[in-house]
């Protein structure tokens, strides 16, 4: 189970793959079942939907 927070490198959060179990530091987990990667304003964002109905959504400034 991968544990991601706010400040998670991007290289780390680029590795998490579709049935990947995860869990975020509001203890939203699950498998995740799809990604959504965007480039907003010289950020990165990351959507991972979970099975279990849930959203983990993270913003980071890094490369």
């Amino acid at each position: 189970m991968l544990n991601l927070t706010h400040s998670t490198p991007v290289n780390k959060l680029n590795k998490v793959k579709i049935g990947d179990e995860i869990v975020d530091e509001y203890n939203s987990q699950g498998k995740v079942v799809k990604i959504r990667k965007s480039v907003v304003n010289d950020s990165r964002e990351f959507l991972f939907h979970l099975d279990s109905r849930q959203t983990i959504y993270i913003l980071s400034n890094g490369i």
